[in-house]
Formats: C-alpha cells, structure tokens, sequence
C-alpha cells in the first residue's frame, strides 16, 4: 500500500473519530460542551456526512459500499482495508446521526448542537437513501 493511501485512511479515521467522540459528549456530557467544540462538530459532521454520500452515490443500488470513491489503485492495493473502513464509517455516521435525532426528540433538555445535528442527520439520510437507491423523480 502506498503512503498516501495510508494518509487518507488515517485522515479519514481521525475525521471519523473527532466525530464520534464530539457527538458523545455532546450527548453525555453536556455541560462541558463549549461553543467551539459544536463549531467543530459542525464542521466535521459536514465532511463526514459528504464522504458517506459521494460513498453511497458511486455504489450501485445494492450493493454494499466498499470505498469507490477512493481511486481504483487505492481499492486494488487495499481492497479489505478500504471495505473495513467504509463499513464502519457509514455504520458510526448511521449511529451517531440518528443518536442525535433521538436525543433531540426525546431529550427537551439536549443542547442546540445535538438538536440541529440530528435534523440536519435526518435530512442528509434521506438524501443519502436517494442517492444509493437510485430514486429520481418522474417527469
């Protein structure tokens, strides 16, 4: 496997990492979330969010996604890599998401934060299940 291919599977576990650990806290321990730390979380819930629909919308309506929007060197060099990696991208993005939503539902109490991340989740979900199904609009 090549350095850069490592590179982007580091970033890209570290991005995924941020992520998780942001929504925990700011579901567990509230109190302790700062203004800059739901600036990160929204910023990094963008990126996560826009890596699982480029993932989903290279993947042909089903079949499970295994990294196609790396490049095709990268898939061939790191094949299981790539599929462990995507697999628990898109199963952490599906578990944090719909956290939030449900903590902003059913938690009146939850911080702004979480309630925004979970309805921003819930609409990039449904765009995402368009996109990996191949749902288009009849004209």
């Amino acid at each position: 496997m090549s350095n850069v291919f490592l590179v982007r599977v580091f970033v890209v576990g570290l991005l995924l990492a941020l992520y998780v650990l942001l929504v925990v806290i700011a579901i567990v321990h509230s109190s302790s979330f700062s203004e800059d730390m739901a600036t990160a979380l929204s910023l990094i819930a963008g990126l996560v969010s826009a890596l699982v629909i480029s993932e989903l919308a290279v993947t042909k309506p089903g079949q499970a996604p295994s990294g196609r929007s790396f490049t095709a060197c990268a898939i061939a060099k790191g094949g299981g890599v790539l599929r462990t990696v995507t697999t628990v991208y898109i199963a952490a993005w599906l578990i944090c998401g719909l956290a939030s939503l449900l903590c902003g539902w059913f938690k009146p109490h939850s911080i702004d934060a979480i309630k925004t991340l979970g309805k921003a989740w819930l609409g990039t979900a449904v765009a995402a299940g368009y996109v990996y199904f191949g749902v288009t609009p009849k004209d």
